[in-house]
């Protein structure tokens, strides 16, 4: 699944917009929220290398959630 992420983010610009709620009151509104291709990269980068420490062990008996 993060292989899938990389993968999606690899063809977005550097910067992008998405859909992240709906305001209902006092009016109806979408709200967006930038997203960042560094940044994004980088916490995918720091999720997988947590998942890689659980899988192999390398977490010295500690349990990451």
């Amino acid at each position: 699944m993060l292989k899938e992420a990389y993968v999606m983010i690899l063809d977005k610009p550097d910067y992008w917009e998405v859909h992240t709620d709906t305001q209902t009151a006092p009016i109806k509104k979408e709200i967006y929220s930038k997203v960042s291709k560094p940044q994004f990269i980088e916490k995918l980068d720091i999720l997988s290398s947590m998942v890689s420490e659980v899988k192999n062990g390398d977490s010295n008996g500690r349990v990451f959630i």
